[in-house]
């Protein structure tokens, strides 16, 4: 990675990989003690689709608990969104910040496959979004940057509206190669200027 000027920023998981029954594993002390060797500053979870009040208040109190003992080792826990959490319309979201050690790594493309507006989100959580995956779609494909039917120009727009370093552009899959793929949308940011 250093010869070729890379830094990895995130690792993303599910959180029963680190939690079971309210207590930590192993496995995410270990996480974190290498997390913080290679200064890798987040931590991403998601969920699967949660249809019971139950299984929504269960992950969100892991959330917490993982939230906080990310926050002791100086990295950010942040819930990385699809669109099945906007079944309740933002519940979800409503009662993950109450613990202010969670932060949103905020999807826009699920946002958008959800029917959710962006400037809507951005509004509500502004301080709780650390993190933003850029991402096209249509509702049914997930495209390369400026080839779907997300308006990814005025998206970033309003993305660079909220002070932040850095965002990363997502490619769920693809009918093109990886490489080719990536370039496409690389050649549209190039365009805007990035």
């Amino acid at each position: 990675m250093k010869d070729h000027s890379l830094t990895l920023l995130g690792l993303h998981a599910h959180p029963s990989v680190f939690i079971e029954n309210g207590e930590l594993k192993n496995e995410f002390y270990s996480l974190l003690h290498d997390m913080k060797e290679f200064h890798i500053p987040f931590l991403l979870v998601s969920g699967h689709p949660t249809p019971t009040e139950e299984a929504q208040l269960s992950l969100v109190k892991s959330l917490s608990i993982l939230a906080d003992e990310c926050q002791k080792n100086n990295i950010q826990l942040v819930y990385h969104n699809h669109d099945f959490e906007f079944a309740n319309g933002y519940e979800l979201f409503d009662r993950i910040i109450d613990n202010q050690n969670i932060g949103i790594a905020l999807d826009i493309g699920w946002l958008y496959r959800a029917n959710y507006p962006l400037d809507e989100f951005i509004s509500k959580y502004t301080n709780q979004i650390k993190y933003f995956h850029i991402k096209d779609t249509t509702k049914k494909e997930w495209k390369e940057l400026g080839t779907g039917t997300v308006d990814i120009v005025k998206a970033i727009a309003t993305i660079e509206s909220i002070a932040m370093e850095w965002w990363t552009v997502e490619q769920d899959d693809s009918v093109l190669p990886p490489f080719e793929s990536a370039n496409k949308s690389r050649e549209f940011l190039t365009k805007l200027g990035y």
